[in-house]
């Protein structure tokens, strides 16, 4: 599966439905499910290290100030903006985030519409804990 790590706090905001649009400097042709990994960087609050959500990534365009709100900053103009919709909660598991699109090998995956018991930013891998290998279901 095809995944993007997002530093926090925006990839809870992502996982959340709270930000519908991502910004990013370049584009891609993809467009499909798109896992959301909470980046391992050490700045904002959340889970670190561990995917989170699946949205649908359903179109890239040039981002414009109209989408501020949905992307909670305002876009520089280089941007493009990634839209994205249906976010699912997935029980968190650890992944190596990397730079770019990067594939993610997932075994059955619990998907969710709400958050888990656990809110998202009390999630941390813990220590010793090894990446699982998970197959996604679609509901």
């Amino acid at each position: 599966m095809k995944a993007l790590s997002v530093r926090q706090p925006w990839a809870s905001l992502i996982a959340e439905g709270a930000k519908t649009i991502e910004l990013r400097r370049w584009k891609t042709a993809y467009r499909g499910p798109l896992l959301i990994c909470a980046s391992a960087h050490k700045q904002g609050s959340g889970p670190k290290g561990v995917a989170i959500a699946i949205v649908d990534l359903v179109g890239i365009r040039p981002a414009t100030i109209a989408d501020a709100g949905a992307a909670c900053c305002e876009p520089a103009d280089d941007e493009f903006a990634w839209v994205l919709d249906n976010p699912r909660f997935v029980t968190p598991f650890p992944v190596k985030g990397k730079l770019s699109l990067f594939d993610v090998v997932c075994g059955p995956l619990e998907l969710h519409k709400n958050p888990p018991s656990t809110p998202l930013r009390d999630l941390e891998p813990s220590a010793g804990q090894h990446r699982q290998t998970h197959l996604l279901l679609f509901r």
